[in-house]
């Protein structure tokens, strides 16, 4: 199981908006795709804007009928209290953003009145009393996230839990919404459940050499002819995050200067002594405040 920082923007999507289609400084490119990502997280207090499966622990809150979370919630799996004993029934929660019950992400779980479970619960210790176990990161139209390909499994009958290169009708042909290429480096996949990282493409033959089950997810066999999903950063996410690897590319020769860390105004997080004015504005909207 890897763990990956996903990129908020990607290289070939970085030449366009360069205007180049020269392949000398892909390497750099990439590189600082990687970069931007990081400090737009940096910018945001922390804030991750692509899916990780995983579980959380929580302590027994002092409001029995709602958990604060401490990191932005996607979809839940499994809910549990009483220290792991009491399984708690969707029916019986509702996910809200503020107090709003139709925008993600989700900041608290809160308990229905009228449900079989109506407190949360703790036994022998008030200490990670409650986990949450689901989909984490930052999206505001999670339901839209993920993109069908327009591409489907071709490995000969199936690819195994190990295999690590997918073969796909055509690696360069137009997705869902006509965008090319449809498969693109350091970009994530979903197969049914099983997140995917693409590590490398070959076109000609089709075939993506892929990071199995990453960021929580399990490696599973996928049978010939399922359905490829891509994930898709918010469009003003990406957007910014965009603006601010090709300003990187163009002050590669100033590196000296970029190199310097400063505290900011607002939480004391290290950032490059000098980012564009706009994309500095544009993460405080996205900033997280708790």
């Amino acid at each position: 199981m890897a763990k990956v920082a996903v990129p908020y923007v990607n290289y070939e999507d970085l030449k366009t908006y360069l205007g180049t289609s020269e392949t000398g400084d892909d390497t750099l490119l990439k590189n600082l795709c990687a970069r931007a990502s990081r400090v737009w997280e940096m910018a945001t207090n922390q804030r991750y804007f692509y899916p990780r499966s995983e579980e959380r622990l929580y302590d027994h809150p002092a409001d029995t009928g709602c958990l604060k979370l401490d990191d932005d919630l996607l979809e839940v799996t499994t809910f549990t209290t009483s220290n792991g004993d009491t399984d708690i029934d969707s029916d019986d929660y509702f996910l809200m953003c503020g107090r709003n019950y139709n925008l993600t992400p989700y900041d608290h779980i809160e308990m229905k009145t009228s449900g079989d479970q109506t407190n949360l619960q703790y036994s022998g210790t008030l200490q990670q009393a409650n986990s949450v176990t689901g989909i984490w990161g930052y999206h505001e139209d999670w339901n839209y996230a993920w993109r069908n390909s327009q591409d489907t499994v071709q490995n000969e009958t199936q690819i195994s839990a190990s295999g690590t290169a997918l073969t796909v009708s055509d690696a360069d042909g137009a997705n869902l919404l006509g965008v090319t290429p449809r498969f693109k480096v350091d970009t994530l996949l979903k197969i049914e459940s099983e997140y995917l990282y693409i590590t490398g493409k070959n076109t000609s033959t089709d075939i993506l050499t892929v990071l199995r089950g990453v960021n929580g997810t399990t490696a599973a066999i996928h049978a010939t002819g399922t359905t490829i999903y891509t994930y898709h950063v918010q469009d003003e996410i990406e957007h910014w995050v965009l603006r601010l690897a090709a300003w990187l590319y163009r002050q590669k020769d100033n590196s000296a200067d970029m190199d310097r860390a400063v505290v900011t105004d607002y939480g004391g997080m290290l950032l490059p002594s000098k980012i564009p004015s706009d994309v500095a504005a544009a993460a405080e909207l996205y900033r997280r405040w708790k």
